[in-house]
Formats: structure tokens, sequence, C-alpha cells
């Protein structure tokens, strides 16, 4: 790895395990995109109801953002239907995994919000590691 000389070895595996980690990230970030775009394909064509429709033409024509959908701060009457839209599937969606999460047994597959706190708790686990071993390299 150029620019590493006189490192120490533990310090480079753990520049390498970063680099390889934003990595992931470039190529998770590319394919949202693609998701996106795909996502705002099929709302232009109407294919996800009326609300979306226009909400995505407000967007192309650079009146409104989703994220100003979503907050709030757009209130035009699409943007209202689709966050009361939005609010309804997520609480129904809630729910559900709620109730498969009660129900679950010992050999069950998680739901994807137990996999996903399970997920982050790995994760916060492994970068206060990393974080301790950069430390430790540091103070050699």
């Amino acid at each position: 790895m150029s620019g590493t000389a006189g490192l120490p070895p533990e310090f480079v595996a753990t520049l390498e395990r970063l680099r390889n980690a934003a990595q992931a990230l470039g190529t998770r970030s590319t394919a949202t995109a693609q998701k996106a775009e795909e996502h705002a394909a099929a709302a232009r064509r109407g294919d996800l109801g009326h609300e979306w429709q226009i909400v995505q033409q407000r967007i192309d024509l650079g009146q409104t953002t989703l994220g100003a959908v979503f907050d709030g701060s757009d209130t035009t009457p699409a943007a209202r239907e689709l966050r009361t839209l939005a609010q309804r599937n997520l609480g129904s969606l809630r729910a559900t995994l709620q109730e498969q999460d009660e129900a679950a047994g010992p050999g069950d597959v998680p739901s994807p919000v137990a996999q996903a706190r399970t997920l982050l708790s790995e994760t916060q686990d492994h970068l206060q590691a990393v974080t301790d071993e950069i430390r430790r390299s540091l103070r050699r």
C-alpha cells in the first residue's frame, strides 16, 4: 500500500480495512442511487399512484425534494397525501414486524428490524474495536 512505509503493520492493516469498508459503502451507494432512479421512473409513469406522479414532476422541476415531502416542509396536497400514506404503511409494517418478533421461536429467522438491531450492535462493536486499535497503534 503506497504511502504507508514506516507505519506499524497493525495500523496499515486497519487502514486497509477502512479503505475496504469505504469501497463497500461506495458500492452500496451506487446500488441505492440506481434503485432511487428506478423508483423515480416508476413515479413518472404513474405506476406508484397519482400523488407520486405529481410529486415526482415537482422534484424534476426543482420545486421540491423527497426530504421536503417527508419532513413536512412541502405542504402541497400531494405531499401531504404521501406523508399520510407513508405513516399508515410504516405503522402497519411496524406492527407486523413486532408481532413476528414476539411470535418468533429460538430457531426462527428474526425480523428485518431485529436483524438490523443486531447488525447495528455488531457494527458499533467493530467500530469501537477499530478505534481502540488505531489509538493503540498511535501510542507506540
